[in-house]
């Protein structure tokens, strides 16, 4: 035998202990030996940092790892070999390791470098994974194929996260479900932690505790499979269970089992929040370059939870974060530094714009002096918290009972906001009769006991009386939410509209045993589209209008056609225009009968010319429906003057139909009837010279 085959066998029986899950201590000592003493083998460095990271046949020692991965990712030669490497990097710096540092600007460096690998014979390696075996022996496959648990697992991860490949969480599935069959422990954690909805319902998981189970007995003080397990308990609500596994994880060196144990001491809504013992992990966490935490604990300086309100120390924080590189969070820092241009205090001179933390000060300056104003924006900034929601709710609302006990009604519409919205941890304040009642003193603009009112800045009464309706709709008083609603949208508020558009699609349709109620409701909706379209807001008007027609409201039919057919607050359409109006004029609507007429008699640019049958059809319809409607007599008059089969006599008929609607006090008639008089025969003038002296002596 040749020294190829030897080191081919040497090769084979370093792997065969690998993968051999059953493998004694004695034979995994054997395979790190083995391993040492033939670095030149390919994924030889890359094996040796995995006996290290994962304890094989050797004590766990990730800083020894790092160091093999850092060499094997150098190794050009070796695709394979560099990418497990990268992965093991990437997985180590972003999602930690005992003992382990976070770096999460390097995880993010590495994963780019990994997206952007186009080696050859990487893409064949991957694409062996979607072909049957051959049979044939090929050491690229053995090393990182089918056979290999650590192979499963490493492409199992390439393909949930989209490293150097397509994303395909189904196909990451498929390989941790492999490996976890093999025994490989770290598949079995990732499979249990895996998120449902990215898989087809009808897949059939195992169950994820027995999962954890088995990765836990297999690697009992593993940081890594221990803080899987207690996010696991952690989600399903078992938080003794999830805080001893994070403790266990935590002595293991992990960075992130601090930051889960501080999360779950800083929820204000637990029975075990201890926001001691919260700063206490989060900066064991931040000492381990734990982006997340380090963000966290500026954070609480924000809130005044540590050495109460200290927005320099706060700063400091989210300058270090900056450095650490959490590229995920970035935005939220932008936010934090851009300038505030707004002017939130009414005695302010125009100083120019000025950051986010320049206005916390001087509001906090301000507070001292007595400026209920400054509370308000305390309470505005406290209400926008995503972190530590309960307890920054919680500030916000003594913030803006403050303000609204100095009198300030910013602190009063501010302060019914909170109370009238549940979610979001904010169900301890929940009180609608609380909120209604400030809702009623926002709107009226005065205190009930006559305090003085000490508003700096004039709230804004639409949106009041859009809360007042909002309180009204939940607890059951719809018509008096409908006509708040509406006092809200004729001055303006578009949400108010869109919330009284769904009060009429939604609450009526479901509430039909109480007639009255309906009614007065529409009632209340109608007059306020009127309003709508007598103040020029044909656009505001529109849907208000379009919900009634379809509803069979013939007016709101006919206006409907009227706005279509000349783009008033809506895009122009004739042809849907007119369709509204003949929907109208079946149920006998005379102005849409009139509509029609004109349509017909005068034609419609981009539609039709004029139809000498349908409005002789529409005029004559219009007539019987109102033989006195000046308007109907009128056009009438105009229909024989130009349609009529004896001219002679069509013309007095004509003239006849166009005196009584002149005599009626109809303009366009008289203004026509006194043109005739000018210009037509003498016949008629001497017919009609006691209406003609009338017209001379009055303005018409």
């Amino acid at each position: 035998m040749d020294s190829s085959d030897t080191t081919s066998a040497e090769f084979t029986e370093i792997l065969d202990l690998v993968e051999n899950t059953d493998a004694s201590p004695d034979d995994q000592r054997h395979a790190f030996e083995l391993a040492s003493t033939r670095q030149s083998f390919p994924m030889v460095t890359a094996l040796h940092g995995f006996f290290y990271e994962f304890g094989v046949g050797t004590e766990v020692d990730c800083r020894k790892a790092e160091a093999c991965y850092l060499q094997a990712a150098e190794n050009d030669h070796c695709p394979c070999e560099r990418m497990f490497a990268l992965v093991r990097f990437i997985d180590i710096y972003r999602f930690g390791a005992p003992g382990c540092c976070l770096r999460e600007r390097e995880a993010f460096i590495l994963g780019c470098d990994l997206n952007a690998m186009h080696s050859s014979s990487f893409e064949d390696w991957v694409m062996r994974y979607y072909e049957e075996d051959d049979g044939e022996d090929d050491d690229d496959e053995v090393i990182l194929g089918v056979a290999w648990p650590l192979g499963q697992y490493l492409l199992a991860r390439c393909l949930m996260y989209g490293w150097g490949m397509l994303e395909w969480p189904l196909g990451a599935r498929i390989m941790y479900s492999k490996a976890s069959a093999c025994g490989e422990p770290f598949s079995k954690a990732a499979l249990a932690s895996l998120p449902s909805e990215k898989f087809t319902l009808h897949e059939q998981r195992e169950d994820p505790e027995s999962l954890l189970m088995d990765a836990v007995k297999a690697r009992p003080n593993d940081g890594r499979v221990l803080l899987v397990l207690g996010h696991f308990y952690e989600q399903k609500g078992h938080l003794i269970d999830a805080m001893a596994a994070y403790r266990k994880s935590a002595d293991s060196g992990h960075p992130l089992a601090y930051l889960r144990l501080g999360n779950i001491f800083a929820d204000f809504g637990n029975p075990w929040c201890d926001f001691r013992q919260a700063v206490t992990c989060y900066a064991q966490a931040a000492s381990m370059r734990c982006g997340e935490a380090i963000r966290k604990l500026g954070k609480l300086h924000e809130l005044g939870l540590i050495h109460g309100i200290d927005i320099d120390a706060a700063m400091r924080h989210y300058e270090l974060w900056e450095e650490i590189g959490d590229t995920n969070l970035f935005d939220e820092l932008e936010v934090w530094w851009r300038d505030d241009e707004s002017v939130p205090w009414a005695d302010e001179a125009s100083t120019g714009p000025k950051t986010r933390p320049d206005r916390i000060k001087e509001a906090l300056s301000r507070v001292q002096a007595g400026d209920h104003e400054a509370e308000c924006y305390m309470g505005r900034y406290y209400a926008g918290f995503t972190d530590f929601r309960r307890i920054a709710l919680h500030f916000s609302h003594e913030w803006f009972r403050m303000a609204h006990n100095g009198g300030n009604l910013n602190g009063t519409f501010e302060l019914c906001l909170l109370l009238m919205n549940p979610g979001g941890g904010n169900d301890h304040f929940y009180n609608l009769d609380e909120a209604r009642r400030l809702a009623e003193i926002a709107v009226a603009g005065t205190f009930p006991d006559n305090r003085p009112v000490t508003s700096a800045l004039e709230i804004c009464h639409d949106r009041a009386k859009l809360a007042l309706g909002e309180v009204c709709r939940l607890q059951g008083d719809l018509a008096l939410a409908a006509h708040w609603y509406a006092e809200s949208a004729v001055e303006g508020n578009c949400t108010a509209r869109g919330a009284l558009l769904s009060l009429l699609s939604n609450d009526l349709e479901a509430c039909t045993d109480n007639a009255s109620i309906n009614e007065k409701i529409l009632a209340i909706v109608k007059q306020m589209t009127a309003s709508l379209m007598e103040n020029k807001r044909p656009e505001d008007a529109f849907p208000f209008l379009m919900h009634f027609a379809n509803q069979g409201d013939a007016d709101c039919q006919r206006q409907v056609g009227k706005c279509l057919l000349g783009g008033v607050g809506v895009r122009r359409d004739p042809e849907r225009a007119v369709s509204w109006l003949e929907k109208a004029a079946l149920q006998d609507h005379l102005q849409a009968c009139l509509d029609l007429f004109t349509v017909n008699h005068k034609g419609v640019a981009d539609l039709c010319g004029p139809d000498k049958e349908k409005a002789r059809e529409f005029i004559h319809k219009a007539v019987s429906l109102n033989p006195r409607d000046p308007a109907a007599q009128y056009n009438m008059g105009l229909y024989l003057l130009e349609y009529g089969d004896d001219h002679e006599k069509a013309s007095e008929k004509a003239v006849e139909w166009i005196k009584c609607a002149a005599e009626a006090g109809f303009k366009p008639a008289q203004r026509h009837m006194k043109w005739l008089l000018k210009n037509e025969k003498k016949q008629l003038k001497d017919r009609f010279a006691e209406y003609a002296a009338r017209l001379n002596d009055s303005d018409v």
